[in-house]
């Protein structure tokens, strides 16, 4: 398989996150991702993009999971934009939502029913800019 190719990540304020990071970009990088390696070093990581799930079948060794995807939207989005949620059934999306509405002024504007066949939220994100650090963190 090619080499990955490889960036440094870094915040808002220019601070590197991943000084490391491998871009899994095509759809065998992402199928390949890091099996058959036996960890990983320090500072380095793997951006699966896009990536709407991921899997730990056949590895070595243990991995800390980050999905960005909301975090990137609430900046890209203009101030009172609305986010469709599909799964919220599901603990991981609903926590993640839960996130967001604690964390960052995002409102629940509305939530499917329980007869509907698809579980889903609609999320507003907050009317103003947040201008707090990604690491600010209230417990929720």
């Amino acid at each position: 398989m090619p080499q990955l190719p490889e960036v440094a990540l870094a915040n808002d304020d220019g601070t590197v996150v991943c000084e490391r990071c491998l871009l899994a970009e095509t759809p065998l990088a992402r199928l390949r991702g890091l099996l058959g390696r036996s960890g990983l070093s320090s500072g380095e990581g793997l951006l699966l993009r896009p990536a709407g799930s991921i899997h730990t079948a056949f590895m070595r060794f243990t991995i800390d999971a980050v999905f960005l995807d909301l975090a990137y939207l609430g900046r890209l989005l203009r101030p009172g934009a609305i986010v469709f949620l599909d799964d919220y059934h599901l603990p991981a999306i609903a926590r993640a939502a839960s996130f967001f509405l604690t964390n960052r002024g995002w409102a629940l504007e509305e939530i499917s029913t329980a007869e509907d066949r698809h579980h889903w939220a609609v999320l507003r994100t907050s009317t103003t800019p947040d201008t707090r650090p990604f690491d600010y963190f209230v417990d929720f």
